[in-house]
């Protein structure tokens, strides 16, 4: 008598989790989808350019504020090479993507900051 009541529980218990399963599946396989996207190297960064060649990137996240036109960055070289030094920025290019997780009005999310810089 009381595994009829047991089993009534369990059938009840199956079909209210079974929503919360489905929903936590589809999640997990929009997160790996979107980790399996390839990136560039240079997203969410700053990338210092001398016109052909990237010289230095920075991550947005650590800045403090963005280059302008004008300014004067100092830029490390790789192991103690000629590249390092006093660099004025002559350009800089924001470059903007549409967020995928926002459905109403969509603001733009900045994707990297390209700065052309010449050496002074």
């Amino acid at each position: 008598m009381w595994l009829t009541g047991l089993d009534v529980i369990g059938s009840i218990a199956s079909i209210l989790t079974l929503p919360g399963l489905v929903v936590g599946y589809v999640n997990l396989s929009r997160k790996i989808r979107a980790l399996r996207t390839p990136r560039g190297v240079s997203e969410h960064a700053v990338e210092f350019n001398d016109g052909s060649v990237a010289i230095n990137l920075v991550p947005i996240a650590k800045l403090t504020f963005l280059p302008r036109r004008g300014d004067t960055v100092m830029l490390p070289g790789e192991h103690g090479e000629s590249d390092a030094g006093a660099y004025e920025v002559t350009g800089v290019c924001h470059c903007y993507v549409e967020p995928t997780e926002v459905t109403g009005p969509c603001p733009a999310e900045l994707l990297k900051v390209v700065a052309y810089v010449a050496k002074k």
